[in-house]
């Protein structure tokens, strides 16, 4: 099993995880507590308590601005967070990109320009050397119709040697 490292950058991410689960937990409590202060505010204007209606209403907009300020940061912190991936799995590319070159590298190294054309120059001599044994084995002046003849009179099946017998047996190419 491979250990991996945690980083430094590993770490930062961890931090601002933490952090942003931290304010998204603050921020639920800010709305619990906004809920029971906008109910207090209703029941103190129903029990025409306005002196205390309006100092709970103040307190109720205090606490609709920690909720906003709470959005905000938290928009701020999984920005940073997706950020931070995003750059860490740039990093990861461009490692594997800086492997792979090397690897090419080494390739070439072991295999030049010169091999290459030295090897696809035997291999059209190898296949030029087949087709002219292949067309002394066969012969100059044989056709795949004179081919397909021969092996209707080989089998042993053999009744007829008609032209529409020998279409019937056709030879894969």
């Amino acid at each position: 099993m491979a250990t991996q490292r945690v980083t430094e950058e590993d770490q930062t991410e961890a931090r601002l995880m933490v952090a942003r689960d931290e304010v998204r937990r603050y921020k639920k409590r800010l709305e619990t507590t906004e809920g029971c202060t906008r109910e207090v505010v209703k029941e103190l204007i129903r029990q025409k308590k306005r002196s205390q209606a309006v100092v709970a209403l103040r307190k109720l907009k205090c606490i609709e601005e920690g909720v906003r300020l709470c959005e905000e940061q938290l928009l701020k912190l999984e920005q940073t967070v997706l950020q931070a991936g995003g750059q860490s799995r740039n990093r990861e590319v461009f490692e594997a990109m800086e492997a792979g070159t090397e690897l090419l590298q080494r390739i070439n190294a072991r295999v030049s320009v010169e091999d290459v054309r030295r090897l696809m120059e035997d291999t059209e001599t190898a296949d030029a050397y087949q087709q002219e044994l292949n067309s002394v084995l066969i012969g100059p002046n044989t056709t795949d119709e004179t081919l397909l003849q021969e092996l209707i009179a080989l089998s042993p099946q053999h009744t007829t040697t008609s032209p529409a017998l020998a279409k019937q047996h056709v030879l894969p190419a």
